[in-house]
């Protein structure tokens, strides 16, 4: 245990009760990938109420 810090700061002292992110245990899904000059594009996508992921928009 480590005092005078917030297990948050540090999820490695956090145990079995760590986030699934955290370890490293969860893949996010990508539905899309867009270049920034399609980023409009990517936010009617996702207003659209369609996407099965996350949308990534790349510069």
């Amino acid at each position: 245990m480590v005092s005078g810090t917030d297990h948050r700061d540090h999820p490695e002292y956090a145990g079995p009760r760590a986030r699934p992110s955290a370890r490293g245990a969860l893949t996010p899904v990508i539905d899309r990938v867009y270049p920034l000059e399609e980023a409009a594009a990517a936010v009617r996508h996702l207003e659209s109420g369609h996407p099965r992921g996350k949308l990534v928009v790349t510069i």
